[in-house]
C-alpha cells in the first residue's frame, strides 16, 4: 500500500500537486517578506489555465506589483506579448529586476504610470491595441470604469479577468471595517450586479473572488 502524505488543508495539497516554478517561489518569498500583495497560488493556477486554453497573442496587465502574475502569464503563454502597468515606482523597479533576471523581459513591456489618470491613457500608446486577455489587479473601486474603458480593446472571444472582486467578503456582507473602504465596496457591489444582469461574466469563488468577462 502506498504511504500517502497528509496535508493540513486542500490548498497545501494542491500547491504540492501543482508546484510553482522556482522563479515564482522566489518572488512569492520576496513579496511575503516585504508585505507586498500578489496573486495567491489558486489564482495563479487559474490564470495559467486561462492562458493555456486561450493562447493569447497580446496580453494587458494592470497592476504589475513585483511581476509575479506577469511571470505566471509569460510562462503560460510564451508566444504572447505582455504589456504590464504599475503605479508604484519601487514595485515597478522590483518587477524590472525580477523579469530581467528570469529572461522574459523581452516578452514583457513594463510601464510605470497611474491608470486613473487621463493623461496616462493619452500618452501610454495603448489606445489602438487589441488584447486577447486583460488581467486587472489594481484599484478595486475603479473596476467598473476600467471595464468600460477597455472593453473596446478586447478582441472577439477575448477575456477580462479581475482579481479580488469580493474584497475579503465585504462586497457580500457589507461589513467593511471602516468608512474608508465603503466607496470601493459599494462600487464593486454595483459592478458585479451590472455584470450579472448583462449575462456576459461569471465570478469564480477562488480566494477573494475572480471575475471573468467574456467578449463574444
Amino acid at each position: 500500500m502506498t504511504d500517502y502524505q497528509a496535508y493540513p488543508n486542500e490548498s497545501a495539497y494542491l500547491e504540492a500537486l501543482f508546484p510553482e516554478s522556482n522563479e515564482i517561489k522566489s518572488m512569492r518569498a520576496y513579496a511575503e517578506e516585504n508585505h507586498i500583495p500578489v496573486i495567491v497560488p489558486e489564482v495563479a493556477r487559474t490564470l495559467k489555465m486561462i492562458a493555456a486554453l486561450k493562447k493569447p497573442v497580446h496580453i494587458l496587465e494592470l497592476g504589475t506589483a513585483i511581476g509575479l502574475s506577469t511571470l505566471t502569464l509569460a510562462q503560460a503563454a510564451p508566444a504572447a506579448k505582455i504589456t504590464s502597468i504599475e503605479i508604484n515606482e519601487k514595485r515597478y523597479a522590483d518587477a524590472r529586476r525580477f523579469l530581467a533576471s528570469y529572461l522574459v523581459s523581452g516578452q514583457v513591456q513594463l510601464i510605470q504610470g497611474d491608470i486613473r489618470s487621463e493623461v496616462f491613457w493619452a500618452s501610454a500608446g495603448l489606445k489602438d491595441q487589441v488584447y486577447d486577455l486583460i488581467f486587472i489587479d489594481a484599484a478595486k473601486g475603479q473596476y467598473a470604469t476600467l471595464a468600460d474603458r477597455l472593453w473596446q480593446h478586447v478582441s472577439p472571444g477575448g477575456l477580462m479577468v479581475f482579481d479580488d472582486v469580493l474584497q475579503h467578503g465585504w462586497v457580500a456582507t457589507l461589513a467593511y471595517p471602516s468608512h474608508r473602504q465603503k466607496t470601493a465596496v459599494l462600487r464593486l457591489r454595483q459592478f458585479l450586479e451590472d455584470v450579472a444582469a448583462s449575462g456576459r461574466g461569471h465570478v469564480l469563488n477562488i480566494d477573494d473572488g475572480v471575475l471573468l468577462l467574456i467578449k463574444e
